[in-house]
């Protein structure tokens, strides 16, 4: 079974939408059993049904995500002064791009320039819109200004043909995962005496490990 350990939370086995706090000291009760991963959808690159496969990391959001139809179906929320509530809770940018506004993220060209990434141009942010969309970051003053989780799509987008988060995703996410090892005291990075980083990780064969399948079979698993 799999575990939510080291993020800090974990679900509820008997009411997977609940979510507990779980120190980075305990384990967290494993995922339902109907919760199935379905590994060969990763690994086998030679499927021809392209349904199987990721979609590209891009500005464009897949139809059962833009139009969640089963958010905003509550009782309590179904009269008429609740309809922007309803409309909101079915629109994932909606909900994202407020999240950020709420919680004061810093821009994507803020962000970037933190990190000393170099920062999309303006011709990229506008690369491959919609009319409406390059209107939209036009008047609000958001190709100055991108929101980040709109920036970091599309610098995957365009600087990474949607194949792979951009510099600056990639930045974000890898030290998010570092910081989360440093704060867990089970962590290798806690340990002394054991594997060091820069030692790296192959395979048998000393080839090196870099991608899913090849995880799966450094660890003795079908892939």
């Amino acid at each position: 079974m799999f575990q939510f350990t080291g993020n800090g939370f974990s679900r509820d086995r008997d009411d997977p939408t609940k979510s507990t706090r779980n120190p980075f000291g305990g384990q967290g009760p494993t995922l339902p059993s109907n919760w199935i991963i379905e590994w060969d959808r990763f690994t086998n690159k030679s499927d021809p049904d392209e349904a199987h496969f990721a979609r590209r990391i891009d500005t464009r959001l897949a139809p059962p995500i833009n139009q969640m139809v089963n958010e905003g179906t509550g009782a309590a929320i179904q009269d008429d002064a609740n309809r922007p509530l309803r409309e909101l809770l079915r629109h994932l940018a909606r909900r994202n791009l407020l999240r950020g506004y709420l919680l004061s993220l810093p821009t994507g060209q803020a962000a970037a320039v933190e990190m000393g990434v170099p920062t999309l141009s303006e011709t990229e942010l506008r690369q491959g819109n919609a009319d409406a969309v390059n209107a939209a970051l036009e008047q609000g003053g958001f190709l100055q200004h991108t929101p980040l989780w709109y920036y970091l799509l599309k610098e995957a987008e365009v600087r990474a043909n949607g194949n792979a988060l951009g510099e600056l995703g990639s930045r974000i996410v890898c030290e998010t995962i570092v910081g989360l090892l440093r704060n867990d005291p089970n962590a290798y990075l806690s340990q002394r005496g054991g594997w060091d980083p820069s030692e790296g990780v192959t395979l048998d064969n000393g080839d090196p490990i870099v991608t899913i399948r090849d995880f799966l079979a450094f660890a003795g698993l079908p892939a």
